[in-house]
C-alpha cells in the first residue's frame, strides 16, 4: 500500500495486526501487507497523531494525498526500482542507463529476463516510436533482490531543456520462462547540466520559492492549490522542495522549466501489467 501522504505518526493495523509505523508526515511512504492479508474482506486501519508532532505551525492532520493498492507477481521490479542516467549525450546520440531492481518473493531462485524498450513520449503522455531495445537476464536467489543494468544508444536525441520539454520512456517487462510477471514504465529526460569554477553553470536559473500556502512543504488537497503551483512553476526557472508528491512531479515532468529537485522518490507512478 502506497501513501502518498499522511500527517503525522502513521500506525498502520491490517485485520487488527499491526504492519509498521511511518513517522514523517511529509513524505510518501510503502507498507507490505502480504503477510496480513486474508481470504475475503480485509480491514485497513491507520492511525495518525498530530497532537505532539506538530511543525512550525498547525499543518493539517489525516491522509491528505492518494493512497494506492498495488498488487505485484512474486517476480517484479522493485518499489522505485528504476535509476535511469545519460551520462553521454551529443547531437549524434546518447547514452543511456537503466539500472533496474529486481525482487523475487519466491521461496526458489529464478531467472528473470527483462526486455526494455524506450519510446519517445507525448505530451499527452502516450509512447510513440520506439528508438531503442535490449534484452538482458538477471539471477536472483529466493527471497533477495537483484540489479541490471541496461545500457542504450538513442540516435539523434531529442533533448530535454526549458523551452521543450522533450521526454522519453523505458518500458520494462519481467519475464519467468513464457509467463510476463511484470511491466514497468518510467519517463525521462535526455539532457546535460554542467559546472564550472569560471563559467559556473550553463544556465542562469532563477530560484522560486513556495512556501506553505501553495502547499509544497505542508500538505493541503484543495484543487485551488495545485492550479497556483503549476502556475508559479510554469514562471519558474528553479524549484527546490524536500519531497515530490505526484501531482507535483507530474507538473515538473510536462511543463517548460528547468527543475532541479532534491527528491529521496522516484517521480512518476508505474503502471503495472494485469
Amino acid at each position: 500500500m502506497d501513501f502518498d501522504g499522511a500527517m503525522a505518526h502513521a500506525k498502520v493495523w491490517l485485520n487488527g495486526r499491526y504492519v509498521g509505523t511511518w513517522p514523517y508526515g511529509y513524505n510518501s511512504f510503502r507498507m507490505d501487507l502480504t503477510p496480513y492479508v486474508g481470504e475475503g474482506e480485509n480491514v485497513l486501519a491507520v492511525h495518525l497523531d498530530t497532537e505532539n508532532r506538530e511543525s512550525r505551525w498547525y499543518s493539517g492532520a489525516g491522509i491528505y494525498r492518494h493512497v494506492w493498492l498495488v498488487r505485484c507477481r512474486p517476480v517484479h521490479v522493485a518499489h522505485w526500482g528504476t535509476y535511469i542516467t545519460t551520462p553521454e549525450v551529443s547531437d549524434q546520440k546518447a547514452l543511456v542507463r537503466n539500472e533496474i531492481t529486481i525482487e523475487n518473493y519466491k521461496q526458489l531462485p529464478v531467472e528473470a529476463r527483462l526486455v526494455t524498450r524506450f519510446y519517445e513520449l507525448g505530451a499527452d503522455d502516450v509512447a510513440g516510436k520506439c528508438v531503442a531495445e535490449k534484452n538482458s537476464t538477471v539471477k536472483i536467489h529466493a527471497c533477495s533482490y537483484e540489479k541490471a543494468v541496461v545500457e542504450v544508444d538513442i540516435a539523434n536525441p531529442k533533448r530535454w531543456d526549458i523551452t521543450a520539454p522533450a521526454r522519453y520512456l523505458a518500458r520494462t517487462q519481467v519475464y519467468v520462462g513464457d509467463e510476463l510477471t511484470d511491466t514497468y514504465h518510467t519517463s525521462f529526460g535526455i539532457r546535460t547540466i554542467d559546472f564550472s569554477a569560471s563559467d559556473g553553470s550553463v544556465l542562469a536559473f532563477v530560484s522560486l520559492s513556495i512556501c506553505d500556502k501553495n502547499g509544497l512543504v505542508v500538505p493541503r488537497s484543495n484543487p485551488q492549490i495545485c492550479f497556483s503551483v503549476e502556475r508559479q512553476v510554469k514562471l519558474s526557472l528553479q524549484i527546490t522542495v524536500t519531497r515530490s508528491t505526484l501531482y507535483l512531479s507530474n507538473v515538473m515532468n510536462v511543463v517548460p522549466t528547468m527543475v532541479m529537485l532534491w527528491l529521496l522518490s522516484r517521480p512518476r507512478r508505474v503502471r503495472r501489467a494485469k
